[in-house]
Order: C-alpha cells, then structure tokens, then sequence
C-alpha cells in the first residue's frame, strides 16, 4: 500500500481543524514542516530528535507582523538549525533556548504537559444523530439492524440499537402532530 499523504488534525478550544497535504521529504519532520507551510502557510522550522528513552522536538514560525525582516527570520532559522541531538535530548528547555538565542528577545512561556484528549462523547453523538431526524435513524437502523458511529479521533464507537433510537427521540414523538400525550 502506497500512502502518499498527510492528515493533520488539531483541536483548539473545542474546534476542529484538519489539513491534508502530500508527504514532502523523507522523515516525520519533514511532513511535519511541509504540513505547516503548505495547510498553515507560514514559514516554519521543525526539528525533531529522538533515542531510546526520549523524543524531543522544537519549532519555530514566523508569525505574521511578528518578525518583519526576512533576515531575522533567515537568522533565527539558521540558529535553529545547529541544535545537535545530544543538546535537544539532555538539556532543559531554558538551556536550549539560552544556547540558541541569548543574543534575541527571548520569552518563555508556562509549560504544559502534552495530553491526548478527545472531545467526542455520547452526549454529543447523540446531539449528532437527532439532527439526522427520527425518520433517518429508523431507515439506517431497519436497513443495518443497528447504528454504528465511530470516532475516527481517538476509536471509541458508540452504538445505537432500537432501544437507544427510540430514546433519543422520545421527546420528538410526543410534539409530532396525532401523537396522544
């Protein structure tokens, strides 16, 4: 099987957004940065580094209006560029940064732990499904015995059989015209 191409997705806040693009280069790295100039479409430098016990990575944009003169940009990048995997592997984050650019106007923010969280839930596939309307549900669940809805995230599935249908628009029947209440 051939795979030729990139999916992205990112969630901030809530949203999602998703971005393909063809895979340029031949390392994660350099998908990563071709992902970041083609779908994003700022200049960026990535660099990721990885042993045994740690995978570790920094990058760069440049943001706009941020930095104005393609030198600083050019400078910053080249910079960048010289961190050995020895340095990004051991060193602290302040000693990265120092080593790199103590001649810049540097600001380091709080860190955060990098956490997978998916955003999907029963709730929300069910907010999902009553928009389809009752009479959908019930020619998908008659056609495949039962409702299958998977996150493509993080692979939960949730399933909706009769019991779960009838469930989700009992408050519909009651407001439909002929309904005894």
């Amino acid at each position: 099987m051939n795979f030729n191409k990139l999916v992205m997705t990112l969630t901030h806040e809530q949203e999602r957004y998703q971005g393909i693009v063809d895979l340029c280069g031949h390392t994660l790295s350099d998908f990563l940065q071709a992902y970041l100039s083609q779908s994003e479409q700022l200049p960026s430098c990535l660099k990721l580094f990885t042993n045994q016990h740690r995978v570790a990575g920094i990058l760069i944009q440049k943001l706009p209006a941020e930095i104005d003169d393609d030198d600083d940009w050019h400078r910053i990048e080249l910079l960048t560029q010289t961190i050995t995997a020895q340095e990004m592997l051991n060193l602290s984050v302040a000693e990265i940064i120092t080593r790199l650019y103590h001649q810049e106007d540097v600001r380091i923010y709080e860190q955060k732990p990098v956490t997978f969280k998916c955003s999907c839930s029963r709730d929300r596939i069910d907010n999902v499904l009553e928009t389809m309307g009752r009479d959908s549900m019930l020619d998908l669940l008659e056609e495949k015995g039962v409702v299958n809805v998977d996150c493509e995230f993080c692979n939960l599935s949730y399933q909706y059989k009769q019991a779960e249908i009838d469930k989700l628009f009992i408050n519909h029947i009651a407001d439909e015209p002929g309904s005894i209440q």
